[in-house]
């Protein structure tokens, strides 16, 4: 079951606070169905936040592990930022990674 009041909501055993009081996120979504799959999903990644534990979420395309993570934060009014990675995502995707350079290029800027 969801539960939602003006400072926190609780999904299941999962209940997260936030301090904004703001009714928009009582409004149901469009289109999220809020089956018995979804919710139990929805309260494992809230116990997750909720502790402050990562999550990893695998499964085949399209089940919906995006948006019961876009349903979460919307209805905790968070901001989301969605990386989509797959097989080929190496950590300098995520982190960034150093381009050799030679020095005399960039000396060269320097003294001009």
């Amino acid at each position: 079951t969801t539960l939602m009041a003006a400072d926190f909501i609780e999904i299941g055993r999962a209940k997260i606070h936030f301090g904004y009081g703001s009714e928009s996120f009582k409004q149901q979504s469009k289109t999220f169905a809020q089956t018995n799959y979804s919710l139990r999903l929805m309260e494992s990644i809230a116990v997750c936040v909720r502790e402050n534990e990562p999550a990893l979420l695998v499964g085949e395309t399209g089940c919906g592990k995006t948006t019961v993570v876009q349903q979460l934060a919307r209805l905790c009014e968070r901001e989301l930022v969605v990386q989509n990675l797959s097989l080929q995502t190496d950590s300098t995707d995520l982190l960034g990674g150093f381009k050799p350079l030679e020095l005399k290029n960039v000396a060269r800027k320097v003294y001009l």
